[in-house]
């Protein structure tokens, strides 16, 4: 149980860093997407699928995975 926590805490520094610097993330429900740079932001997905969506600096939740 700890090892899960410590991992999501990384995954979420981690992509917190690769976006908007917003910590804020929302769950959007499984959406098809590669991973990578999108137009959106960046996908980290899991079998080509999405989860979640940082959230915008304003609260909103973006597109997800528009190219």
């Amino acid at each position: 149980m700890f090892a899960l926590l410590v991992s999501m805490s990384v995954f979420g520094v981690v992509m917190t860093d690769k976006g908007n610097d917003n910590p804020n993330w929302e769950y959007i429900g499984p959406q098809q997407c590669i991973s990578g740079e999108k137009e959106s932001g960046f996908a980290f997905t899991i079998g080509d699928q999405v989860f979640f969506k940082q959230k915008n600096l304003d609260g909103t939740i973006g597109p997800v995975c528009r190219n």
